[in-house]
């Protein structure tokens, strides 16, 4: 008894919360679609008055919460392509920053945060390494089968550190008006870190696939893959897409490119229509000898009439079938 007692407890619970959800999302979409300049109906308005002034959950009618529901669904619509949710979260990330005491220089998300901690630390490793004698034109002239030990590690993270400060350049620029259209929201975070970790993967992938010579002592070729690893890191997309058609036009040479698959699917074609074929006359074959037996026990002239009439109709059908098989597999 005492533990149905505590489910009916959680549920009961539970519907709070979901109701607290929708109220709080509902009040969070007024707020941006005023501040953004769009029309909300004044009866919404005045309908989350209401409900604001309501001393606790518990009181709102069965009537209230069917029209809170519906205006819900009404702002979803006008707010699109933001989502209920990340505006909610917008909307209290500003009432954090609104408490925080004046003259604080932290972002108001903890995201922007993060990408400037590794942004500073991405340079600081830079300029770091371009400090040390082994990071050099020679070192960068070197391969990745031809350089070894410890130069090369120090080098390799050289590049990954311009990758890195590219990639957290276009994220930085990016991103800002995920904020103030709503369409950001702390679960799309992992997909930023992905993206810079394709950006790394994609400098030194660069760094190392394109070749670089340098026809002299004084050539710049430090400043060269510098400066391809930060493009890469940049436009990671447009590092995968090269590498993509790259994959693309190997598999074209080895399976024969479009054509010839085109050609093997017209072959199974034309031996699957041979196959319905041969079938369809194994059919008609049977049928006739069903026939042959038929006449042979048949007494009656008119049954015996009847039953050639239904078999050469089912006969005659496959027949038609079977012409409409061979003249496919022809036109193929």
């Amino acid at each position: 008894m005492s533990e149905t007692k505590q489910n009916l407890s959680k549920d009961k619970f539970a519907d709070f919360d979901f109701i607290k959800i929708l109220i709080d999302e509902l009040r969070a979409m007024i707020s941006f679609s005023l501040s953004t300049g769009k029309t909300v109906s004044p009866s919404i308005v005045a309908a989350m008055r209401d409900i604001d002034n309501l001393d606790s959950l518990s009181d709102i009618t069965t009537e209230k919460l069917k029209k809170a529901s519906s205006y819900h669904n009404a702002m979803s619509k006008l707010i699109f392509p933001a989502l209920p949710q990340n505006v909610l979260y917008l909307e209290e990330q500003n009432q954090k920053y609104e408490k925080r005491k004046k003259g604080s220089f932290e972002p108001k998300f903890p995201l922007i945060r993060k990408l400037i901690i590794f942004g500073a630390v991405s340079v600081a490793g830079l300029i770091a390494c371009g400090f040390s004698e082994l990071v050099s034109t020679h070192s960068m002239d070197k391969t990745v089968l031809s350089s070894n030990g410890f130069p090369f590690l120090l080098n390799l993270f050289f590049l990954s550190c311009a990758s890195a400060i590219g990639a957290t350049f276009m994220l930085l620029s990016t991103i800002k008006p995920k904020f103030s259209n709503g369409t950001y929201h702390p679960d799309m975070d992992s997909g930023y870190w992905i993206t810079i970790v394709l950006g790394i993967i994609g400098g030194i992938i660069i760094t190392e696939m394109v070749p670089l010579k340098s026809s002299g002592a004084e050539e710049g070729m430090l400043d060269d893959k510098l400066l391809l690893a930060l493009l890469s890191g940049f436009s990671s997309q447009l590092v995968y897409n090269i590498l993509n058609k790259l994959i693309s036009a190997a598999e074209s040479l080895v399976n024969g490119g479009p054509e010839v698959a085109r050609a093997n699917e017209v072959q199974r074609l034309k031996i699957s229509n041979e196959y319905e074929s041969a079938k369809a006359k194994v059919d008609i074959a049977n049928k006739m000898n069903g026939l042959r037996r038929k006449l042979k026990e048949s007494s009656d002239a008119d049954n015996s009439e009847e039953n050639i009439d239904g078999a050469l109709d089912e006969v005659l059908e496959d027949l038609v079938f079977n012409i409409d098989l061979s003249g496919l597999c022809h036109d193929i």
